[in-house]
């Protein structure tokens, strides 16, 4: 039908969460230690979908942190920079 698939589009939020982890220097602890982030949840809304070919944006946004957590907001943008889908609040 020429749609990206929802799965997808969580799975391009999951390749920019690990991303984002990455470039705060906390999936190193991940491999010393054996010990690192974990998934709690996760939702998020589809606002329109996005259609093949094309481009696709994920922007993270760190939300909130906790004692032992923290909260990131991410929005999917298309190839003309509009809201395809997002969680949080961002």
């Amino acid at each position: 039908m020429g749609h990206v698939n929802n799965l997808a589009i969580l799975r391009y939020i999951q390749t920019a969460r690990v991303r984002w982890c990455e470039q705060m220097e906390m999936m190193p602890y991940q491999t010393e230690d054996g010990s690192g982030p974990i998934l709690a949840s996760v939702s998020c809304e589809y606002r329109m979908p996005l259609f093949y070919p094309d481009e696709a944006l994920v922007q993270t946004m760190l939300e909130k942190t906790g004692n032992t957590s923290l909260t990131l907001s991410h929005r999917v943008l298309n190839g003309k920079g509009e809201l395809a889908a997002g969680q949080g609040t961002f």
